[in-house]
């Protein structure tokens, strides 16, 4: 396995920019439990690198995690909100999930919340209304929005994330768009 993993970080190398590169080093040193080598590595080759600062960030999340330090519904830095597609296999291999409640005041777009936290309030009523209940009433959309405070548009952003086509129609059909 540690050859292919090398040969898939050498074809990495050759095709893709410095951080992808840089970013699949990292996850092949916490795949195998070396976070020294991993945070010696970040400081040797990214030094003064702006753009890798959210590695370091990464990092510190899967000591975190993985020592179950603190508490575990833990809150991205800003620096590492533009990253959260890198985040997610991090925190859904520790079953992580955090409330959705707790990123109102954040810089966090709806979508990406949903993608990360899979299991947030606002994905309850996604099962509920498109899901298990695919003929749900307008009404039925706006008692539920008013009793969890969710807007209109937060679902329809949702939606449109997901390129769900039925979900699209349900939407269409009850004049949500």
């Amino acid at each position: 396995m540690i050859k292919e993993r090398i040969k898939y970080l050498q074809t990495i190398k050759t095709k893709f920019s410095n951080m992808t590169w840089t970013k699949e080093v990292v996850k092949t040193h916490l795949f195998y439990n070396e976070i020294e080598k991993c945070k010696a590595f970040l400081r040797y080759s990214e030094f003064g690198n702006k753009e890798a600062d959210f590695l370091v960030h990464y990092v510190k999340a899967y000591e975190k995690l993985k020592n179950k330090q603190g508490d575990q519904r833990m809150l991205l830095e800003n620096d590492a909100l533009k990253h959260l597609d890198f985040f997610i296999s991090l925190y859904e291999a520790f079953d992580v999930t955090i409330d959705y409640n707790a990123f109102k005041n954040c810089e966090l777009t709806v979508a990406n919340a949903y993608i990360l936290y899979h299991r947030s309030e606002l994905s309850y009523f996604l099962d509920l209304i498109v899901e298990n209940d695919p003929y749900a009433s307008k009404e039925l959309f706006i008692e539920y929005s008013k009793q969890n405070g969710i807007k209109e548009c937060i679902v329809m952003n949702v939606l449109e994330h997901r390129c769900c086509d039925w979900a699209f129609y349900i939407a269409l059909r009850n004049n949500w768009l």
